[in-house]
């Protein structure tokens, strides 16, 4: 970590612990990092959050945290291993898993170009990327291996109500 970077996050951390103790005398935490943070910090030029994704908090927060202690025990007690496989995945790997002509494929997924040239995907779901892993890191393993995951998705649909393109699924392989 260089110098700077270091007196960066000291400060930060400073702001963090300040921030935090002036909120709980009432000046709530938009004003008090105004307050601290003067740099043209403009709270109506925010920009809006991307159509269909969804920031989790407050009563939703704790009943997914609950969701997700649950199936992690449930799969443990089994005696599955938690599998996390990275968001990005290459997009020959779903084209290949799920076929040119599916709906993923045409019409769902988040498809891009990386800076080298590579065409990469947020992953639309676990299974090509979980068996990807295994079949890279987990052949020498004890057989049978028993996966499971709790992960975010990404699909490219309209969203509809109830239905984002950022979603969390519970899946085991």
């Amino acid at each position: 970590m260089q110098m700077h970077d270091l007196g960066r996050a000291i400060f930060l951390y400073f702001v963090l612990i300040i921030s935090i103790n002036i909120s709980c005398l009432g000046f709530g935490l938009k004003n008090t990092i105004a307050y601290l943070y003067p740099l043209s910090l403009n709270f109506m030029e925010l920009p809006p959050r991307v159509r269909g994704m969804q920031d989790i908090f407050g009563e939703y927060q704790r009943y997914f945290t609950f969701l997700k202690k649950v199936a992690r025990h449930e799969f443990r007690t089994n005696g599955f291993t938690r599998i996390t496989t990275p968001i990005l995945e290459m997009k020959s790997l779903i084209v290949h898993s799920t076929g040119d002509s599916s709906d993923i494929v045409t019409k769902e997924m988040f498809d891009f170009t990386d800076k080298w040239g590579r065409e990469v995907v947020m992953k639309p779901e676990s299974t090509p990327g979980v068996m990807r892993a295994y079949l890279e890191h987990m052949l020498e393993e004890p057989q049978p291996v028993y996966l499971y995951y709790i992960e975010p998705h990404f699909r490219y649909d309209r969203p509809q109500k109830g239905r984002y393109r950022q979603f969390h699924q519970v899946g085991a392989e």
